[in-house]
């Protein structure tokens, strides 16, 4: 089987580039006999992290992604994996994608990382479009199955829900290990939040809960990652400063480490393994997935969250703490009672760790692997009348 997958892919520093590396090494570990290209958007050139002969940049404007389509077309590939968010296509709302789609003779699997509960109608009518031209969206949360039925009137018959990937790998370093090297005391609490940082994120809200929680335990919030590369571009450090003023006026400067670098996988593990209590306090109600959250869960972390979408979804049942939007005593108050009822905090770890194993990436791989073969095997592909050459792979 041949695979083309569009979408970002490192070195650029985005979530969806390292969940579509994540993906296709999932793929390529499951099967032996899948061949992979990759079609990366771009507005400059750089060299992706993949086999040069099979790895193409799609730049900006119509024209240029319509070239890309009848470059995938004369390929002879077999299916292809859309990874969609409005903001990584060129275009109003990124719709330059629909006209490389609309000129495929290839089968498309299209996975959402951004499903809108109050979308535009260009974003509603984008996303209606994109599930016309595809042969099955592939959601990961349930609730995203209501809102593309309820909102954007998608037939449920052309949804698939596969968890987002957990990597699955051990820390390099221990937990005191990695507390020795920065130089943080055996009995402190670590509370952490990674990922690349924007306004949307919220972390200032944390930051004005710390104090209550300085009152009554020692901790430390690490605040791990750079800046993400467009907000620099639009609007400098300018969300770093705010946070490090309110370090500053609050004074938390030895409560607080803020690491500003883009992390390799192996850093972000051992981050996470020293982690105490993970938290998103993401500011976006409509947020349908957080591959942060998701290797946080992988690594057994007890998580509190804003409610955002995702975070329900993900933390039901017991498996994890969901506090106030913009609301620092409602995070404080939280902390206080996890740090105060630490079986509560193992009940918790635990409910967590039972999804691990369905969130593997080798599961994860699997399942679409599972979905590419229906996909070339069946009769499925009609929207324009092609015929399909049927491949199974081992």
């Amino acid at each position: 089987m041949r695979l083309a997958f569009i979408s970002t892919y490192p070195p650029q520093e985005c979530g969806i580039a390292n969940f579509t590396r994540d993906l296709v090494d999932a793929i390529l570990s499951n099967s032996k006999d899948i061949d992979i290209f990759v079609f990366a958007p771009t507005d400059s050139y750089i060299n992706l992290d993949f086999n040069y002969e099979k790895s193409f940049l799609i730049y900006p404007g119509r024209d240029n992604y319509i070239d890309i389509a009848d470059t995938i077309n004369s390929l002879e590939i077999d299916c292809i994996s859309l990874q969609h968010e409005y903001g990584l296509f060129s275009g109003n709302d990124g719709d330059d994608i629909l006209y490389l789609l609309d000129r495929l003779n290839v089968p498309v699997v299209t996975t959402l990382h951004t499903i809108l509960t109050e979308p535009t109608e260009s974003q509603k009518s984008i996303l209606k479009e994109i599930g016309n031209l595809s042969e099955y969206l592939v959601v990961m949360t349930p609730s995203g199955i209501r809102l593309l039925r309820d909102i954007y009137r998608i037939d449920k018959g052309k949804i698939r829900f596969i968890y987002h990937g957990i990597p699955n790998l051990s820390p390099t370093l221990s937990k005191e290990e990695m507390k020795e090297k920065l130089g943080i005391p055996d009995d402190t609490f670590i509370l952490s939040t990674f990922g690349l940082l924007s306004e949307g994120k919220g972390i200032e809200y944390v930051l004005w809960a710390l104090p209550k929680v300085l009152e009554e335990f020692n901790v430390k919030y690490l605040i791990i990652g750079r800046t993400h590369p467009k907000v620099v571009r639009n609007e400098g450090e300018k969300y770093r400063e705010k946070l490090l003023n309110i370090v500053s006026e609050l004074g938390l400067e030895d409560n607080v480490i803020f690491v500003n670098r883009y992390l390799t996988q192996e850093e972000i593990i051992n981050y996470l393994e020293m982690t105490d209590i993970y938290i998103t306090p993401y500011l976006n109600p409509q947020q349908i997935t957080s591959g942060t959250l998701s290797y946080a869960i992988g690594l057994g972390k007890v998580v509190i969250s804003t409610p955002y979408i995702y975070a329900k979804d993900m933390l039901s049942n017991g498996r994890g703490f969901l506090c106030r939007f913009r609301d620092p005593d409602s995070i404080g108050d939280i902390i206080l009672h996890i740090l105060r009822n630490p079986d509560e905090l193992d009940r918790t770890r635990e409910k967590i760790l039972n999804l691990r194993e369905e969130m593997s990436w080798s599961n994860v791989g699997a399942r679409y692997i599972k979905l590419f073969q229906e996909v070339t095997a069946s009769e499925l592909y009609m929207h324009k009348g092609l015929s399909r050459v049927v491949y199974y792979t081992s």
